[in-house]
């Protein structure tokens, strides 16, 4: 691993853990002012508000996934060409595999994140809830101690 593969894998790490921080927050805060009358009437309401928020984000982030990805490669060479290390970096021969490669390698990353948050993190949070942990998010179904997916 080249320091240059480090610089580019760190660089697109930090912009995607942005984007996702920022449309987390946003969606939040959009959910918050939906419904401010009801999480502020009472400490407990407001716990229920926390409580529905939290079990709500594994759901959110498989969501918002692709547009993080997207948003964050974007940000990630425009910045690289904004300071010209893109056209130094293909004057070094580097060809597009090459700068392709560290995407990739945080891309299998953060798809084996959203695997463990999508099969098990969802599951552990709502576990209590009968109806939740047997139908969870985009048509995957529980059935004992399998997981399967229908279309």
């Amino acid at each position: 691993m080249t320091i240059l593969f480090r610089y580019v894998a760190k660089d697109f790490f930090r912009y995607w853990l942005g984007v996702l921080a920022a449309l987390v927050t946003l969606i939040i805060i959009a959910a918050l002012f939906g419904y401010i009358d009801e999480a502020f009437s009472s400490c407990e309401s407001f716990l229920a508000f926390y409580d529905k928020t939290a079990k709500s984000l594994p759901g959110l982030i498989e969501s918002l996934l692709p547009m993080t990805v997207l948003l964050a490669t974007v940000m990630t060479f425009s910045a690289f060409s904004r300071t010209s290390e893109l056209v130094a970096m293909k004057a070094t021969g580097m060809g597009l595999f090459r700068l392709m490669l560290p995407l990739f390698s945080v891309l299998l990353f953060i798809s084996t994140l959203a695997y463990l948050n999508q099969n098990y993190l969802y599951r552990y949070l709502h576990e209590d809830d009968e109806e939740n942990a047997r139908y969870s998010v985009h048509q995957w179904r529980t059935l004992g101690n399998s997981i399967i997916y229908l279309d």
